[in-house]
């Protein structure tokens, strides 16, 4: 995803109006009492490109912020396989340097019924497991356990204004991916990008996604051996892109 590309698709979003219509789809969520404990802020989101560029559009009016962000980002990315961190979007005191823009699962988290929990706990596992022995057949990688094993808990002390059932959540990422929809059919948006994670969105703009792909596993497979990477100290160091 080039720069040219994302200013593009937020000049296009703007005259749209589809930065509006996304905004009043938050609006329209119910709302919650969270604890703020960040428990659930261990993962990288799937993030819809409208929802993408929207923070890439807040950072344009906060660009020390991202400036900050960035080396946490690369990091993240880089170390997803071999390490699990907290959200690289969380400041010094576990706030969301991001909460005004963050995207629809952030929004979602809580609301599910301990059934619903529970089902997508199943299927999240069952994807670890697959997940790990793809990178052992193909890389000969064995990915800790710490990782591949770890659950996001039940949260019990966020208190929803009402449950949000399945159906509800695909009625809601019906309308992010009827606004995707738009920079598919400009050729903004390649139909394979849909709905990855935020970070990975973020990688995307300084490396090509071959690329990344490549050095993700070539630092994966230094971290696993060495325990450090010579490829990350030198990733990190990479000026972020400009916004």
């Amino acid at each position: 995803m080039h720069i040219k590309d994302i200013n593009r698709a937020i000049t296009m979003a703007e005259k749209s109006d589809l930065f509006d219509a996304l905004n009043q789809m938050y609006d329209n969520l119910p709302e919650g009492q969270c604890g703020g404990c960040t428990a659930c802020c261990r993962e990288s989101v799937p993030t819809f490109f409208i929802e993408y560029i929207n923070i890439v559009n807040y950072f344009k009016d906060d660009k020390r912020l991202f400036e900050e962000l960035w080396p946490k980002l690369m990091d993240f990315y880089f170390t997803e396989l071999t390490e699990k961190k907290g959200c690289p979007f969380l400041d010094e005191q576990d706030r969301c340097s991001i909460y005004a823009v963050r995207p629809l699962p952030c929004r979602l988290f809580g609301f599910s019924s301990y059934e619903e929990y529970e089902d997508n706990l199943k299927a999240v596992e069952k994807g670890n497991r697959e997940v790990k022995k793809y990178y052992k057949n193909a890389f000969n990688m064995v990915l800790p356990d710490a990782v591949v094993e770890y659950k996001v808990p039940f949260c019990t002390d966020f208190v929803p204004e009402r449950t949000i059932g399945t159906d509800e959540r695909l009625d809601y990422s019906d309308v992010l991916f009827g606004l995707d929809s738009r920079f598919l059919m400009s050729g903004i948006l390649d139909p394979e990008m849909i709905n990855m994670t935020l970070i990975h969105w973020f990688a995307f703009m300084a490396y090509d996604e071959d690329d990344a792909g490549d050095m993700r596993i070539q630092i994966s497979q230094e971290i696993l051996e060495n325990g450090t990477s010579k490829t990350l100290r030198k990733a990190l160091k990479s000026l972020a892109p400009k916004i």
